[in-house]
């Protein structure tokens, strides 16, 4: 089963690093937009690309959009409409060994060094003086990394998350079973990456706020503009 294990990881290593599309065939975000590159001021330290669509107008807040495993911040372009009717900042970015970030032999960690990726790009919208209240919309991984990553920062009112997963070791192991249909378990990981994605855990992350603004939805109907609205209230 070790043995599983180890080419378990370097199938995900092998997905994580699959070529980035030729430059051409990248979507421009829509206008006005501002990119940028940052890094993050942890080890080990990687580089973070993400872009701004700034509110129509004077801006309500902030809302920071993380993807999920192997997606980038692109998808997201389409919730323009986010910055247009609910006049909020967007800021996109992708996480680490993700779209334009940086890449490295490293895999994914659902979660444990991403963490230090949402801080990067929520310290830059500070730096910037990007209007608050603070608030995450996040999809699977991004969506347990955004809760992550709240339940330490005070700066973030609230997480809208989509299908995020409970606890990081289990939803490997899940993924694993579910995506190659092999059996798997945590026995099968090396010890250092098995604690790691344990301490992915939500309900322990959780437990350190109670002034946090959370909404979680685990079918389509979080995609629809009322549920959004429910994060524009976190001004009032």
């Amino acid at each position: 089963m070790m043995l599983l294990g180890k080419l378990a990881i370097l199938l995900i290593t092998f997905v994580a690093q699959a070529p980035l599309p030729p430059a051409r065939h990248r979507l421009a975000p829509p206008r006005p937009a501002q990119t940028f590159r940052i890094k993050t001021d942890n080890v080990p330290q990687a580089e973070i690309s993400g872009v701004i669509l700034p509110a129509h107008g004077q801006a309500k807040g902030t809302l920071f959009f993380c993807h999920g495993l192997n997606r980038q911040k692109e998808d997201f372009y389409g919730w323009e409409w986010v910055r247009r009717e609910l006049g909020w900042n967007i800021v996109l970015f992708d996480f680490r060994e993700h779209g334009e970030s940086s890449r490295t032999i490293h895999v994914c960690t659902l979660g444990y060094y991403e963490i230090w990726d949402v801080k990067a790009v929520v310290d830059h919208a500070e730096a910037l003086g990007l209007a608050k209240p603070y608030a995450i919309y996040g999809m699977s991984m991004g969506a347990s990394t955004g809760i992550r990553w709240a339940s330490k920062d005070p700066r973030i009112s609230g997480v809208l998350a989509l299908s995020p997963y409970r606890n990081g070791l289990r939803a490997c192991t899940q993924y694993a079973r579910g995506k190659w249909h092999v059996p798997f378990d945590d026995e099968d990981l090396h010890p250092g990456l098995r604690k790691m994605l344990g301490e992915v855990d939500l309900p322990t992350s959780v437990a350190k706020r109670n002034d946090l603004r959370l909404w979680m939805r685990f079918s389509r109907e979080s995609c629809r503009p009322a549920n959004l609205l429910q994060i524009s209230r976190c001004a009032e």
